[in-house]
């Protein structure tokens, strides 16, 4: 298969959906529960974790960060 701009644009969209999947399939329930014993309620847990993934990601896109987990979890607290 040729490669052509837009095939790598498509590849390149997929390696981004694929490596959020795993940072959000791998640190949602530890971090669901954490935030949970704060906050006492299931959807505002999900909502926060939700959106602390987001800018998680958003905050690895732009800069290299020495612990993605670190990260998170001190975004989590705070």
């Amino acid at each position: 298969m040729k490669k052509t701009k837009s095939n790598i644009f498509i590849s390149f969209k997929r390696n981004i959906i694929t490596n959020f999947n795993t940072l959000y399939t791998t640190n949602y329930k530890r971090s669901f529960m954490l935030v949970k014993r704060y906050v006492h309620d299931t959807e505002a847990a999900e909502d926060i974790v939700s959106d602390v993934m987001i800018k998680l990601w958003q905050m690895m896109q732009e800069t290299k960060l020495d612990s993605e987990e670190a990260m998170l979890y001190t975004m989590l607290h705070n």
